[in-house]
């Protein structure tokens, strides 16, 4: 059957991000992004613990994994990564990604989500040519090894208690391939604001959900409007572009 239509090609974005913790920022200064291995230290315990070997990199949800890097009154720190300086041979895809993908189209529907993931994690050479599929699937790759202070541009650091509307919306996504399909504009949006950029309601909304808003929620529009111009970034230059 023909389709009518096209999808356009998948361009891969210049930076990709990855959430951390000020208290990390001095180290990344001095050594790069390090991988799980060598820093004994694992922040993602929501489904099962990610490759020690790797540094997981996101186009859109750096805000969310943050916030599971920090302690306490401790700021978010989002690194901003260019992909040109990393060697494309350590690039690979996010299991979550390769796992969630078998699923939907149809395979090991018997294994429990959390066993294939597992699975994938560990047998992920087998999967590696397909990174740039995990951009695009969910949102985000992952790289083996440490990432150099050389492909680092900018470190962005943030408050969330300076702003809870930005805070609380970087916080609700469910990180699936689910969620990046319809959400990745939002949450990339919502990126590109914590690195100190200014975003218009227009990323964060639909059509529809503003004329909702304009017509029967104008206070709650000028709430959103107001944290959007709520923005306390500290940004640390690593390097000029």
């Amino acid at each position: 059957m023909k389709k009518d239509h096209v999808d356009p090609p998948f361009v891969l974005p210049a930076s990709l991000f990855h959430g951390t913790s000020e208290s990390s920022v001095a180290g990344i200064l001095k050594h790069g992004i390090i991988p799980r291995k060598l820093a004994k230290k694992d922040n993602w315990k929501h489904t099962i613990s990610s490759n020690p070997q790797m540094v997981y990199l996101t186009d859109c949800y750096a805000g969310y994994f943050a916030q599971s890097a920090v302690k306490k009154d401790e700021r978010w720190a989002i690194v901003e990564v260019e992909l040109e300086h990393l060697d494309e041979g350590k690039l690979y895809p996010d299991e979550d990604c390769i796992a969630q993908t078998l699923r939907l189209q149809g395979h090991y529907i018997a294994i429990d989500l959390n066993t294939l993931t597992r699975r994938i994690r560990d047998s992920i050479d087998e999967w590696q040519e397909y990174w740039e599929l995990s951009v695009r699937g969910i949102g985000g790759c992952a790289h083996r090894g440490v990432i150099s202070r050389d492909a680092i541009t900018r470190i962005a650091l943030y408050d969330p208690k300076s702003n809870p509307f930005i805070t609380l919306a970087c916080l609700d996504p469910a990180i699936s391939t689910l969620n990046h399909f319809f959400c990745q504009p939002k949450y990339s949006a919502l990126t590109r604001w914590l690195m100190g950029e200014r975003i218009r309601l227009e990323d964060l909304y639909s059509e529809a959900e503003l004329s909702v808003m304009r017509n029967d929620a104008e206070p709650y529009l000028q709430r959103v409007i107001e944290a959007l111009d709520n923005q306390q970034i500290e940004i640390v230059h690593v390097r000029k572009t």
